[in-house]
This record gives C-alpha cells, structure tokens and sequence, in this order.
C-alpha cells in the first residue's frame, strides 16, 4: 500500500493511512534526512488526539504524549528517534525494551539498530520517498 502527497495535502491521506496502522502498535518510519517522517508524526499527532504538539525527538530521542482517544491498547505515544545512538546497547540504556514490552503505540525514527529487539514483535514499517521537493512517497511495507 502506499500514498503520495505534499506537505500541504497531508492532511488527506492520514486518516487512512492510520486506519491502515491501526492493527500494529510499533510504528517505524525509515527514509532518507529531510523526507519528513517527524511532519509525519506531527500530522497523526492531530488524527490521534494527543494532547500536546508533537516535536522532534532528535535531541530528547523519546518524546511522550497522552491522547485523548483509545489508541492501540494505551493512551500513550512513544515517538523516539535513534539516530544519534550508535549501538544496540546505547537502546538498551534508555529503556527501549521496556517502552516495546508495553501496551503503547510507539513511533521509531531509523529503526535499525533495535531490528534484533524487534523479532518478538508486530511492527509495521513506512518508508518515505522523497519525489522532488514538495511531494513524497509513504510505503507500507508488508507487515512483520
């Protein structure tokens, strides 16, 4: 499944591509810097009813909000980003397996030094593809 849109349209596409989500509560947007997966974010933000203003996770790497709608199992939101984190371990040090152990939904930035703590879970990935300056691709890619 994927959807194109621009950052001015996203607002279109999001209500189904949460629909789409809603069956997995581990979320990981993958795609290149700048492809817009904390926009993203920002936009299901609105749809999920959190109740703070989503921002980027890049410094704090795990952001946590509430939502006034019964997400997944929880009402909270994990949005994290692993970019900085170089290792596996550095994961580990700040609670990862606790936060994926949980019954929340939770959202990763570039994934892929936790894949192996990933196994025992249902996860959903959604790469974004950059078109050209304004429009992008938003692959689901098929369910793990």
């Amino acid at each position: 499944m994927e959807y194109i849109s621009t950052e001015q349209d996203l607002n279109s596409i999001v209500p189904s591509l949460l629909k789409q989500l809603q069956t997995k509560r581990i979320w990981l947007l993958s795609g290149q810097m700048g492809s817009g997966k904390t926009t993203l974010v920002k936009r299901m933000g609105i749809f999920l009813g959190l109740k703070d203003e989503v921002t980027s996770p890049s410094y704090s790497i795990i952001n946590e909000y509430t939502s006034n709608e019964n997400l997944v199992s929880g009402k909270r939101v994990y949005h994290i980003d692993l970019y900085r984190l170089g290792h596996i371990k550095d994961a580990l040090e700040i609670g990862i397996e606790e936060i994926l152990e949980g019954t929340d939904l939770v959202i990763i930035e570039w994934a892929d030094i936790i894949y192996p703590l990933l196994v025992k879970n249902s996860f959903q990935e959604i790469h974004i593809e950059l078109l050209d300056n304004q429009t992008r691709r938003y692959i689901l890619k098929p369910n793990k």
